[in-house]
């Protein structure tokens, strides 16, 4: 079986605090290089597409470009989802990557935390510029209207400047209409509700056809407590028998 992508946490740190991110109650950490190997040893035959991303700011990793270049070894593409508050600082690893497919810009970030939204912007947008310059990678900006485009004024600002910058006039009235929409070749907005995250408390964890999960692997896929995968599928289907083995054997290792 292939999934269309596995998502690994390899830090559960952040810069900032969003109120629509969960909180944590484990320690504080970043996976180690020799960690992260195993786990791509354990997931590299059944995806080719791994996304740094459940919780925590993946560009916040003191050893990325290690981790990145241990994808591209195991020939393991990269989706990055990120803040966008240090992407500029992680440009010169970003455009040296050749493991990189796409990258995930939140820019509802900038709501709720106590940013300079014009200098927060202007970051993304320059760093976007020179990675869509020089590489192949995917830009997907990401914008949560909650209800209704218009009462998100934050938003609604974020839209003006996007549509200033792409030369997209009508970019509010489009974006009231559709949740996808292209900018440019290989740039997108991708709008959405505000993401709930599943919760071992709930009982109902997600919707059908959307998140499939392994129990044991959301709660503590290793005894190190920070590196959670989701599995994703196109079809309802359950993670077969001899995966779920295949991920207790690698625990009891460590």
């Amino acid at each position: 079986m292939k999934f269309a992508k596995v998502y690994i946490e390899i830090t559960n740190s952040c810069n900032l605090n969003c109120t629509f991110c969960s909180k944590t109650n484990r320690e504080s950490r970043f996976i180690s290089l020799s960690e992260f190997e195993h786990i791509l040893r354990e997931v590299k035959d059944f995806t080719s597409l791994i996304a740094l991303h459940v919780k925590g700011e993946p560009f916040l990793h003191p050893d990325l470009k290690g981790i990145l270049n241990l994808c591209e070894e195991y020939r393991l593409k990269v989706n990055i989802t990120t803040n966008g508050t240090l992407l500029l600082k992680n440009l010169e690893t970003v455009l040296n990557s050749k493991a990189i497919r796409q990258i995930n810009i939140s820019l509802h970030s900038a709501e709720q935390n106590l940013l300079d939204k014009e200098e927060y912007l202007r970051g993304v947008l320059n760093s976007v510029d020179e990675i869509h310059r020089h590489t192949e990678i995917i830009i997907s900006y990401r914008l949560w209207n909650l209800r209704d485009i218009k009462e998100n004024a934050v938003n609604l600002e974020i839209l003006e400047k996007l549509g200033k910058k792409y030369n997209r006039p009508q970019i509010v009235v489009e974006a009231s209409r559709k949740d996808f929409l292209e900018l440019d070749k290989k740039i997108f907005i991708n709008q959405d509700i505000e993401f709930e995250w599943p919760s071992l408390d709930k009982a109902v964890i997600s919707e059908v056809r959307k998140v499939l999960w392994v129990k044991k692997s959301y709660c503590n896929i290793s005894k190190w407590r920070y590196s959670t995968m989701l599995l994703r599928c196109k079809r309802r289907c359950y993670v077969r028998k001899h995966f779920r083995k295949k991920v207790k054997r690698s625990i009891r290792k460590y």
